[in-house]
C-alpha cells in the first residue's frame, strides 16, 4: 500500500509540475509577444520585460524535463539541460535537425499523428509516449506540445515538454506485477483454504467462499462481525488472550481451533493469523488462512478410543496372565504335596514286594508283585 501511495504521490507531483513548466511556456510566448511590443514603447518597459523573459528562460533552462523548441515543420532550434542530460545530445549536436531523431521507428506514425493533432489546434498534453537516446536506450515519455507564437500571435512553432518517465514506468511495472503475484496468491489461497481478512480491530472485512461453505454463514452475516461469530465454547478465555496478544504485537499466530457453524455443527480449522504492519509497525488488518481438520481430529478420537479400548484390554489381559501363572503354581505345589503323601507309604508297599519276592510263591503271585514293582 506505500508503494502505490509513494507512486500516486510522485504522478501527482509530475503533473503539477508539467502544468506549471506548460504554462511557463505559454507565458513565454506571450511575453515574447508582450516583449516585442513594449519594445516600441519606453526604455523602462523595455529593460523590464527583457529581464523578465531572462528568468523565464533561466527557469527552462533550470527544468528537470526535456524542453525542445522546433519548428512547425519538425525542425530543432532550442534544447534545454534537461534536454541533454535525458538525451545525450549537446544542443549544438541537434539544433538544425529534425526532431525525428528522437523517435523510434516503430513510434514514428504516432509521433506524426500527434503533431497532425496539434496542428488542427487539440491539446497535446501528458501523452506516454516513447522516445530514443543517443546510445539507443529507449525512453518512457510524458509528452506535451505547447504552441509558440509569433509577433502577430501566429503560431510559428512548438515546445515538446518530454519528462523521462523510466524509473515511473518500471515502478508500475514492478506494483503490477507485485499485484498480479498478490492475486494469484489469494486465488491460490482461496481454492484451497478458509480465508478471512479483519481490520485492525478484528472486524472481519473480507470473508471468502470456503469460510461462508465451512462456517455456514452468507458474506453478508459475517462482514462487520469478529470470530465470535463462529466461537464453539469450547477454548478458555485464555487462550484467546493469548493469541490476540500475539497479533497484536505483530507476530503470527497458529494453533487449532473448534468452530461452531450456524446451524450448530462444530468444525475443527487448523489457524494462522498473520498480522499486516503499517509504517509504524502496528497491525492495520490481520489476514487468517484456515484448513478444516475436522476428519483428522475426528480420526485422531477414534484412534485414542482405540488405544484406550487395547490398554484395557492389555490390562486384562495380564491381570488374567497373573490368574493363570497364579493357578499353575497352586497345581504344582499341590502335586508336590500329594507326590510327598503318596510316595512315603509306596515305598513302605515296594519294601514289602522286595520281601516277598524272597518267599516262596506259585508264579501267579510273582506275577502279581513284578507288575506291582513296576508300578511303584
Amino acid at each position: 500500500r506505500a508503494r502505490h501511495v509513494d507512486a500516486a504521490a510522485a504522478q501527482a507531483r509530475y503533473l503539477v509540475s508539467v502544468h506549471l513548466l506548460v504554462g511557463l511556456l505559454c507565458s513565454i510566448a506571450l511575453f515574447a509577444f508582450g516583449l516585442t511590443v513594449a519594445l516600441r514603447q519606453s526604455a523602462a518597459a523595455k529593460d523590464d520585460a527583457i529581464a523578465r523573459l531572462g528568468r523565464l528562460a533561466a527557469f527552462v533552462e533550470a527544468s528537470e524535463d526535456a524542453v525542445i523548441s522546433r519548428t512547425l515543420d519538425g525542425v530543432i532550434v532550442g534544447w534545454n539541460a534537461a534536454a541533454a542530460r535525458i538525451f545525450g545530445y549537446s544542443a549544438a549536436e541537434v539544433i538544425g535537425q529534425p526532431v525525428s531523431i528522437l523517435v523510434p521507428p516503430d513510434r514514428r506514425e504516432e509521433a506524426a499523428q500527434l503533431t497532425a493533432r496539434f496542428l488542427q489546434g487539440q491539446a497535446i498534453s501528458h501523452v506516454e509516449t516513447e522516445r530514443v537516446a543517443r546510445n539507443g536506450r529507449r525512453v518512457a515519455s510524458s509528452l506535451s506540445l505547447v504552441p509558440l507564437r509569433g509577433e502577430g500571435l501566429e503560431w510559428t512553432g512548438a515546445a515538446e515538454v518530454i519528462r523521462d518517465i523510466t524509473s515511473q514506468k518500471q515502478t508500475e511495472d514492478r506494483l503490477r506485477m507485485l499485484h498480479r503475484n498478490n492475486e494469484d496468491l489469494r486465488s491460490a489461497l482461496d481454492q484451497h483454504g478458509i480465508v478471512a481478512v479483519a481490520d485492525r480491530r478484528g472486524r472481519i472485512v473480507r470473508a471468502n467462499d470456503n469460510f461462508c461453505a465451512v462456517s455456514k454463514y452468507s458474506r453478508e452475516e459475517l462482514i462487520g462481525q469478529d470470530h465470535r461469530i463462529v466461537n464453539s465454547g469450547h477454548h478458555p478465555r485464555s487462550f484467546w488472550q493469548q493469541a490476540w496478544n500475539t497479533i497484536a504485537s505483530g507476530r503470527v499466530w497458529s494453533g487449532e481451533v473448534l468452530n461452531r457453524a450456524k446451524d450448530g455443527s462444530e468444525y475443527w480449522v487448523d489457524t494462522t493469523i498473520v498480522p499486516f504492519l503499517d509504517e509504524r509497525g502496528k497491525p492495520y488488518q490481520y489476514i487468517s488462512i484456515r484448513h478444516d481438520i475436522t476428519r483428522l481430529k475426528q480420526a485422531e478420537a477414534s484412534l485414542q478410543a482405540a488405544a484406550d479400548k487395547l490398554r484395557s484390554r492389555n490390562l486384562e489381559l495380564v491381570d488374567a496372565n497373573r490368574r493363570v501363572l497364579s493357578a499353575n503354581q497352586a497345581k504344582s505345589d499341590f502335586l508336590a504335596t500329594m507326590s510327598h503323601e503318596i510316595r512315603t507309604p509306596m515305598n513302605t508297599v515296594l519294601g514289602m514286594v522286595e520281601i516277598l519276592e524272597e518267599t516262596p510263591l506259585s508264579e501267579e503271585q510273582h506275577g502279581y508283585l513284578r507288575r506291582l514293582s513296576r508300578a511303584g
